[in-house]
């Protein structure tokens, strides 16, 4: 290797005073069994900075045979995730492997004074939510998260909504009165037939699509595009919505945070400029 790309690891002194002003990196990449070996760590201002030190790493070493596609090199911020015992780790991931095998004493220990515990609260807490739930018919905690409670509802009743349509707003009627015969219509009421209703119905299932459409991508982007692979609605918006998800160009999917709450906040934006012009019709 170029005599340029030598490091050594910063000692914890150093740490503590440079990180003050500047971010410690190291560029890697990722086995096939998912561990990550470190080619490179250095100081840096910014993400930008370190992008670049990335693009000059790689064009002074080409890839290793045991670099394959999509596995690095990458970079990102090392040493600061800090155990109980004051060792720095670049990952959680990496302080828990090293950790659990070092202090097995001590997970036998913490299993009788955290787990149990919180076991025991767990429990305690769900009793107390039905209780709450059977004396006032409401979910204990919804003052809590109002607007998260806000979206769930509307996320789990749109669905229902469109699926028993009965009728449609006014507005609604109107359209499609146009388009059926917009010179009788006159601006009076009449009765649709068959054909015109189910065409309302249509365009009202429309609109509702939009709401719901943006309520799943609020939910996505907010959950960081993690979902339940049981949630069906959450695994179809995830199909069309992942390849959106923002990341730093030259990270193993580490988010560029500020575009993902741009995208967040349009679509709470969209959620609630919909709702302030057709939510009042959010009936059947």
């Amino acid at each position: 290797m170029n005599r340029k790309w030598e490091w050594t690891e910063a000692a914890d002194e150093e740490f503590e005073a440079r990180r003050k002003e500047q971010t410690y990196y190291k560029l890697y990449f990722i086995t096939k069994d998912g561990y990550e070996i470190t080619l490179y760590k250095f100081w840096a201002n910014s993400d930008e900075d370190a992008f670049n030190t990335l693009q000059e790493y790689i064009k002074d070493n080409p890839p290793s045979e045991d670099m394959l596609e999509g596995t690095g090199p990458f970079y990102s911020t090392s040493g600061y995730y800090v155990s109980h015992t004051g060792k720095r780790y670049d990952s959680l991931t990496a302080m828990h492997r090293t950790e659990d095998k070092e202090n097995v004493f001590t997970k036998f220990i913490d299993f009788f004074r955290y787990i149990i515990p919180a076991k025991w609260s767990d429990f305690t807490w769900k009793i107390s939510k039905l209780k709450y739930f059977l004396k006032t018919g409401r979910i204990k905690g919804e003052s809590w998260d109002i607007h998260w409670h806000m979206v769930e509802l509307l996320k789990t009743n749109l669905p229902i909504m469109m699926s028993n349509l009965n009728g449609f707003p006014a507005y609604i009627e109107e359209m499609v009165k146009g388009e059926v015969d917009s010179t009788n219509f006159g601006g009076h009421s009449i009765l649709l037939d068959e054909n015109t209703t189910n065409r309302g119905v249509e365009l009202w299932k429309n609109e509702l699509n939009k709401l719901y459409h943006d309520v799943l991508a609020y939910v996505y982007y907010s959950d960081f595009g993690i979902v339940d692979p049981e949630d069906k609605a959450m695994v179809e918006i995830d199909k069309e919505l992942q390849p959106t998800l923002p990341y730093k160009p030259g990270t193993n999917k580490s988010f560029d945070y500020v575009k993902l709450d741009n995208l967040v906040k349009t679509h709470w934006d969209n959620i609630w400029d919909w709702m302030k012009k057709y939510g009042q019709n959010l009936w059947d």
